[in-house]
């Protein structure tokens, strides 16, 4: 960028109006917002267009779709990573938090690759002059998942790493409280009969009881060092908002019922 850019004809998308008018950048900061347009030759004319803030987006899944854009098609990692990256850049976010599962219950096995390879590509592309966004990491930690422990353990201090959510998608609980409903959807998805999904059912409910709690304890400690922004996922009880906020949790992702929702605004969280 030179050392002055001067943005001109745009509607301008303000904290309390949509006004037409100029910005006026120096060195990359903006110094002066004006109303109307600039007669100077060296201003570039946007014809009309909106000119908002760069939009961050603190949870995006839409790397793991560009990995695997259907069933059983994997695509490249680096390509998928390019690709994902001009999606977000040209939905006008500037700072994007990839969002990247640690932890696997025993139906989606890809996602381990690709957090491996998003965490690979992200350092190898984030000083290349490549990507049009600045990447992070948010670290989307599956409780109950027993690889989860190793992941985080690669990654908790990692210097991109700026959100951590704890997650628990076991039947039973959040999004999948209707089990019925988890059963049918698991069936849909892997062709497996009445008795391979209730015996993977009952795996994972016996497995959620040996582990999550174990797990959400050291995770806690794992990274209470790094004084990240902690996620909630799927909130559905509000004892256990509470607890949450007691634990330093101060944002609650797509709670699932309307109770936690608002044990958690009561909270302060966000």
């Amino acid at each position: 960028m030179t050392p002055e850019t001067i943005l001109t004809n745009a509607l301008l998308v303000l904290p309390d109006a949509v006004v037409s008018g100029t910005v006026v950048l120096r060195e990359g900061r903006i110094v002066e917002v004006q109303r109307g347009r600039s007669q100077l030759a060296a201003a570039e004319d946007l014809g009309g267009d909106h000119l908002i803030p760069g939009v961050v987006d603190v949870h995006t899944d839409n790397l793991e779709r560009q990995v695997q854009p259907r069933a059983n098609a994997r695509w490249p990692s680096r390509s998928a990573m390019l690709a994902h990256d001009a999606q977000t850049a040209a939905a006008g976010v500037t700072t994007v938090l990839d969002a990247l599962c640690l932890g696997d219950l025993g139906f989606d096995a890809g996602r381990g690759q690709t957090f491996e390879d998003g965490v690979r590509d992200l350092d190898a592309l984030a000083e290349t002059g490549l990507l049009r966004s600045e990447h992070f990491l948010h670290l989307r930690c599956e409780l109950p998942a027993q690889d989860m422990p190793p992941a985080l353990e690669a990654t908790a201090d990692h210097p991109r790493v700026r959100m951590v959510s704890l997650m628990d998608h076991s039947p039973g609980v959040g999004q999948y409280r209707d089990v019925a409903r988890y059963r049918a959807m698991r069936q849909r998805q892997t062709r497996m009969t009445d008795r391979e999904v209730e015996a993977r059912v009952a795996a994972l409910l016996d497995q959620r009881e040996r582990l999550r709690e174990p797990q959400r304890r050291w995770l806690l400690e794992r990274i209470a060092h790094r004084a990240l922004p902690l996620a909630s996922h799927d909130d559905d009880d509000v004892a256990e908002v509470a607890r949450n906020a007691r634990d330093g949790i101060r944002i609650s992702e797509f709670p699932v019922v309307m109770a936690a929702a608002q044990a958690a605004r009561d909270w302060g969280w966000r």
